[in-house]
């Protein structure tokens, strides 16, 4: 099933991701494989909302697939639902992107909203999903068990700031 991920990161930051950039609120990651490559990137990005992270992600295309998007969302949604003040953590896509759906979805995100917007890009419908991930539903949630299964222990809600 393609490589895993490389438990790498900050003291605050469960898991697989390094080289965060970025202000408390406004941070990006690498996605690497245990090898070290880079494959994709995510991010939590403040432009949902009072309350809210957007957790945002790319994965070249010769990796997609393998569970590494999945496990970075995973991983950031515990960072995102442990900064104080926020309440939700949001993954959206393009209707058109099924790849992207599927990550929500597992991770145990609930579908909220479906919008009417701009196309970005030519493959898009101009169609989004929007996804919710609040703190009260965190802890019984797939991402709570991928992140517990990688930190070996339980995610608790703290005080979390990004280098």
């Amino acid at each position: 099933m393609g490589e895993r991920l490389r438990p790498r990161g900050r003291p605050g930051l469960p898991g697989a991701l390094s080289g965060g950039v970025g202000c408390a609120y406004h941070v990006r990651y690498a996605i690497r494989t245990v090898a070290g490559q880079i494959i994709g990137s995510i991010g939590l990005h403040p432009r949902i909302g009072a309350g809210g992270l957007e957790v945002g992600y790319w994965v070249r295309t010769s990796a997609t697939r393998h569970g590494h998007a999945t496990h970075a969302a995973a991983l950031v949604t515990a960072a995102a639902l442990r900064v104080d003040g926020v309440t939700h953590a949001e993954i959206r896509h393009d209707r058109a992107n099924q790849i992207s759906e599927r990550i929500p979805r597992r991770l145990g995100y609930r579908h909220v909203e479906t919008v009417t917007r701009d196309r970005d890009a030519p493959g898009e419908s101009g169609t989004a999903f929007h996804w919710r991930m609040a703190v009260e539903d965190y802890p019984g949630s797939v991402a709570a068990r991928l992140v517990a299964a990688e930190t070996g222990r339980p995610e608790q809600r703290s005080a979390f700031a990004p280098p």
